[in-house]
This record gives structure tokens, C-alpha cells and sequence, in this order.
């Protein structure tokens, strides 16, 4: 039976060649060290290549869009947050405070009293506030800004006409407190107050008295009533009048009968202290017309002395007044340009005895004879001299 031939399969890609002897050749090991690369070296360089991979693409999407917003919209409120605890923190740091200056009021809490602060005079305190730093600043700002404290309010158990000494911290600590403060110290640490008795007085209501073409006025109520501490009055009893203010009112130019409401009453004295129960009054009046001149001319001199001045001298001056100017209501002005025997105008020389010893004596001349409401217009030509001579 003849033998088939078997030919030997050609060597995988890697494998060594079969001999014909049937082993395979070796392969040349010190080449494949230098042509391969090691599993430990071909494993690190993958690993860090994976790795620089990895953080490219990390960095990348670290800068995406969809990142750079979120961060932008968590820092919208991280921001404001960081700023309002700062401010917070800020705001609540204790702060003292020295050397502010307040104005302060006393008062009674008994409409029957009156409290005068006699000391300090000036209604200054300096005082020491200690709180959080916002708050100090607060009531600071409202005391440098005008405001003033709320008064004190003294118990009418305190002695009426006499001093009395209050301590100030006592009474105002609550005050400060209520604004969120600590009132430390204050100077002066006490305060003196005079407490008087307050009463109501009756006053007649009057006309100014620098009114000319004012004629007559009555006034409704004809009495008010003005209240004040005693001693006020005391003080300033004869300075004390109520007047009624006419003064430039339109209806002063209008000769007639003028009916007015609202009339503002004032006092002669600016001082808190007194009230007037009644502010306005009602007013009627008369407006004489306007005034109107007339110059009389040489009117004669006469003597007017005590008979025994005339007794022991002769008086000697120019017997003839020149001219003279008058003014008054235009009826009384017509009477004296009529002329007639009721009104005879004439000049008065008044002599006193005590110009006997005076070498060249003077003296104004009085216009007599004169209807109701006619006077004289100033002037230097009625001075007049004249002289003594012995004898009689």
C-alpha cells in the first residue's frame, strides 16, 4: 500500500519555523527585547496617557458653558450673602460713644405746675452711649440732626417755690434704651428745676397806640385770659399787656366802619411760659379820614407863666408867630380855613421859674385854640426865646 505524503502546515505568524527534522528554531532573544516593549512599560505609558486623557477632558467640560453659568449663578447669591454678614458684623460691633450733645426739656406732668430749668441754662447735656455701632450712630445722627429728647416729666409731688434737684440718668436711661443704647454716663449728672404754681390772669384787650387814622375800635371778647407761672408774673406784671394787631390791615386806608375777624392778639414779652387761652378776637373800627394840612400864619404870643414870675419879672420875646403847620380830619381843617370866633388859634410861650437864672432860656411854643383832632406838624421855628427883665 504506497504512503501518502503529508506536508507540513506553514508556521503561524510569531512561531518559529519547523526543520525538517521537526523542532522549531528559537527565536533571537536579544531582539526581541529591543524591538518589543515590556508589558510593565507598555502598561505605565497607557496608564498615563489614559490619565492625560482624562484631564484634558476634565478641563475641558471644567470650562463649558453649561459649567461657567453655574458658577455665575452660584455666585449671584454667594456674593450678596458674604456682603450682608459682613455688614451684620459690622453693624453689631459695641461702639462707645462720647461727648454727644442733647438738648433736653423738663416739664410737669401736672397742668397746675410749671418746671423752669435753672442749670444748665442752655438746655445742653453731654452725655456717653455705648450699643451696637449702628444704633449708636442712629440716635447720634438724630440728636446732631435736631431732634430733641423726649421732656422729662416731673411728679407734682415736687415742692412748688423752691429748687429741687433731679438726676438725669434716671430719667432718660429708659428713653435710651428703647433706641437700642446704653446711656453710660451724662454731664451735668443732675439737673436743677425751679417748680412754680401756674395760674390764669385777665387782660383787657388793646388797640395799638401808633395807629393815627385809627379812630375808635371795641373788640369781642373785650377780655382774655392768659396763663403762667406765678412768678412770671411777678416779674413781668407791668410789662404785660395784650394788643390786638391792626397794623397793616388794608382797611386802615378806608375812612369808615370796619367790622374784622381772625385779629391776632400778641404780648409784649416773648416767653414760653404764658399761654393765651384765646389767640384772635373780633374787632370794630373806626377809620378817620385821611388828614390834611393848613398853614396859619402870624399868630401872636402869649405869656404863660405864675403870677409871681409876673410879679417879680417882665418876660421879653417876639410877639408874632410867623406860620405854623396843623394837619387833621378835613372837617376840622375847613372849620380853622372859615375862620369865625370859635376857633382863634394862638401860640403859648410856657415860662418856669427855674429859667429865671439862665441867661438865654428856651422853650417850645404850644399851639392853642384848635379843633378836636387837629395838632401841629413839627418843627424847629417853635422853639422860641426870650428874657427876664427886672421890674415887672
Amino acid at each position: 500500500m504506497a504512503q501518502s505524503e503529508v506536508k507540513p502546515e506553514p508556521a503561524a505568524d510569531g512561531a518559529g519555523a519547523s526543520t525538517s527534522s521537526g523542532q522549531t528554531d528559537a527565536p533571537d532573544s536579544a531582539a526581541l527585547k529591543h524591538s518589543l516593549p515590556s508589558r510593565r512599560q507598555e502598561s505605565a505609558r497607557g496608564y498615563y496617557a489614559r490619565q492625560t486623557a482624562s484631564g484634558a477632558i476634565s478641563f475641558r467640560k471644567m470650562f463649558s458653558a453649561e459649567n461657567i453659568f453655574g458658577f455665575l449663578k452660584s455666585m449671584a447669591w454667594v456674593i450678596p450673602l458674604t456682603c450682608l454678614i459682613w455688614i451684620y458684623a459690622e453693624r453689631e460691633q459695641v461702639k462707645s460713644e462720647s461727648n454727644v450733645k442733647v438738648q433736653v426739656e423738663v416739664r410737669s406732668n401736672s397742668p397746675s405746675q410749671a418746671v423752669t430749668l435753672l442749670n444748665p441754662q442752655d438746655h445742653t447735656l453731654i452725655v456717653t452711649l455705648s450699643g451696637p455701632q449702628f444704633k449708636v450712630d442712629n440716635v447720634k445722627d438724630q440728636l446732631l440732626g435736631g431732634k430733641h429728647l423726649p421732656a422729662i416729666d416731673l411728679p407734682s409731688s415736687l415742692p412748688t417755690g423752691r429748687e429741687s434737684s433731679i438726676n438725669v440718668v434716671e430719667y432718660l436711661h429708659g428713653w435710651f434704651r428703647d433706641q437700642g443704647v446704653n446711656l453710660e454716663s451724662c454731664t451735668p449728672e443732675n439737673l436743677d428745676v425751679l417748680v412754680d404754681s401756674v395760674n390764669d390772669y385777665y387782660f383787657t384787650v388793646e388797640a395799638p397806640k401808633d395807629l393815627p387814622a385809627l379812630q375808635s375800635c371795641t373788640f369781642e371778647p373785650k377780655y382774655v385770659t392768659l396763663r403762667g407761672p406765678d412768678k412770671v408774673f411777678d416779674k413781668l406784671k407791668d410789662k404785660l399787656h395784650v394788643v390786638a394787631q391792626l397794623a397793616g390791615r388794608p382797611e386802615l386806608n378806608d375812612p369808615g366802619i370796619h367790622n374784622l375777624s381772625d385779629v391776632r392778639l400778641t404780648l409784649p414779652v416773648n416767653d414760653p411760659a404764658l399761654q393765651l387761652a384765646t389767640t384772635t378776637v373780633l374787632a370794630t373800627i373806626t377809620v378817620k379820614d385821611a388828614d390834611v394840612t393848613l398853614e396859619l400864619k402870624n399868630l401872636s404870643v402869649r405869656v404863660m407863666a405864675p403870677v409871681s414870675i409876673l410879679d417879680s419879672y417882665h418876660v421879653k420875646c417876639q410877639a408874632i408867630l410867623p406860620s405854623v403847620t396843623v394837619k387833621g380830619p378835613p372837617a376840622a381843617i375847613e372849620q380853622l380855613r372859615e375862620g369865625g370866633t370859635k376857633y382863634q388859634p394862638y401860640a403859648a410861650l410856657p415860662v418856669s421859674s427855674d429859667d429865671a437864672s439862665n441867661p438865654s432860656p428856651q422853650r417850645d411854643l404850644m399851639i392853642l385854640g384848635l379843633p378836636d383832632g387837629v395838632s401841629v406838624v413839627p418843627s424847629p421855628s417853635l422853639r422860641w426865646s426870650y428874657t427876664f427883665v427886672t421890674g415887672g
